[in-house]
């Protein structure tokens, strides 16, 4: 732990998933959404 390097790309790749994790979220939300909607307007 000497150095600040590995540690930054540790943070790095942190939040990187936790966007990831985020757009996944927004996007099933969307989906389910719209899977919702379309299921309303049919029956």
């Amino acid at each position: 732990m000497t150095t600040l390097k590995p540690n930054g790309q540790k943070a790095k790749n942190a939040i990187i998933f936790i966007w990831i994790i985020l757009v996944l979220d927004v996007l099933s939300l969307i989906s389910g959404y719209f899977a919702h909607h379309l299921k309303i307007k049919h029956s």
